[in-house]
């Protein structure tokens, strides 16, 4: 019997949970957003570029890769979804995106003990990422339709910074 045996959430909160520890969330650091590649490369988004975060792209001319830490932490699209005990104990700990070391994912997996000794911060954890990604693929759903339109100079900035080290350690980047 592990450690996992005393969590009594909902079984979709610990699906959700699961998902971001093996990395199954369909997010583009590690999917880059295949299911629509066409409208990508048609707006000049390929190769590492499919890797980054749309919405900060589009919204805020910032590269960074779309990982659990940015999506759970720090990525705007779903600053309203980030309510609760969870994320105001964690809201010292995490930092800016913009900071030049590699994601400290250990404060993520640090929160997961916590989901064992307070069900209901595993709860809360399961119902973000599960509402996060529906907020997620509407968005993607409406901004793709609508057709991508990513400024040249934004486009040939991202392109760069995404062959960088930085990028691959999920460092933010103001193009």
């Amino acid at each position: 019997m592990g450690p996992l045996t005393g969590v009594t959430c909902t079984r979709f909160s610990l699906q959700a949970i699961c998902k971001v520890l093996y990395g199954g969330l369909p997010l583009a650091r590690a999917r880059a957003h295949y299911d629509r590649k066409e409208q990508l490369i048609a707006a000049g988004i390929c190769d590492d570029l499919r890797r980054v975060c749309l919405f900060c792209l589009l919204t805020r001319n910032i590269c960074v890769m779309e990982s659990e830490w940015h999506f759970i932490f720090h990525c705007p699209l779903y600053t309203d979804l980030r309510t609760g005990s969870l994320f105001r104990r964690r809201a010292a700990e995490v930092g800016s995106e913009h900071c030049s070391f590699p994601r400290p994912y250990s404060i993520l997996f640090r929160t997961l003990p916590l989901c064992i000794k307070e069900p209901a911060l595993a709860n809360q954890l399961g119902s973000f990422i599960r509402l996060s990604l529906r907020v997620r693929e509407g968005w993607l759903e409406e901004a793709v339709r609508g057709g991508l339109h990513i400024g040249p100079i934004v486009c040939n900035n991202a392109h760069v910074y995404c062959n960088t080290v930085e990028f691959a350690n999920g460092v933010a980047s103001s193009l």
